[in-house]
């Protein structure tokens, strides 16, 4: 299945692991087999599938450490289906089990962008907010998104003053970053209102 993936050819890697997984359920590759195909189906667009396979692996391997993969990988198909709520609940999830590395700095900022597409501003500046609280600053390329939409939420709750000072504190701490304009525009409109 690896050297279908490696050339892009997805639904072949997928029936690949897909046999594996059929023939050597109990294997200590199927964790790892579940979460390719799941990946598989994802890049072809069969977000159905795709989480059928990362409940499967997470029903069977409940434990394992490829279940936060699998919980990031849930989310994303339900953001692509438009299931932002949902969403978002798998990357808390997923950022529950690996906070303190680089998939949960990933999984905050998907779970803050799941909560701004839901427009559930309440959930994205509670859970921001305590979870940014929680963890320790972060060099982290997904921490300035996760401001940032923290800042947004601020924003439309009429929360100005807040909003301000959370694109300050980006423009602050990563001032090199990719999402500096949205920082300066976030100042601009904190300003202004």
């Amino acid at each position: 299945g690896e050297s279908f993936r490696r050339q892009e050819r997805y639904k072949d890697a997928a029936f690949a692991y897909a046999d594996l997984i059929q023939g050597y359920s109990a294997h200590e590759l199927a964790p790892l087999a579940h979460l390719l195909l799941a990946d598989c189906q994802w890049r072809q667009e069969l977000y159905g599938p795709a989480r059928t396979t990362t409940q499967a692996l997470l029903r069977k391997f409940p434990d394992h450490p490829l279940a936060a993969s699998a919980l990031m990988l849930e989310g994303n198909a339900l953001s692509r289906e438009g299931e932002h709520g949902a969403a978002a609940h798998a990357y808390r999830a997923a950022h529950d089990r690996t906070s303190a590395t680089e998939l949960g700095e990933a999984s905050l900022a998907l779970m803050c962008r799941a909560n701004y597409l839901n427009r559930d501003d309440d959930a994205l500046i509670s859970a921001s907010h305590y979870l940014l609280n929680r963890l320790p600053a972060s060099a982290s390329p997904w921490r300035p998104a996760t401001l940032l939409y923290l800042g947004e939420g601020y924003l439309r709750r009429g929360l100005a003053v807040e909003a301000l000072g959370i694109d300050r504190q980006v423009l602050s701490l990563y001032p090199a970053h990719p999402f500096v304009p949205y920082a300066l525009d976030g100042v601009a409109w904190g300003l202004f209102l």
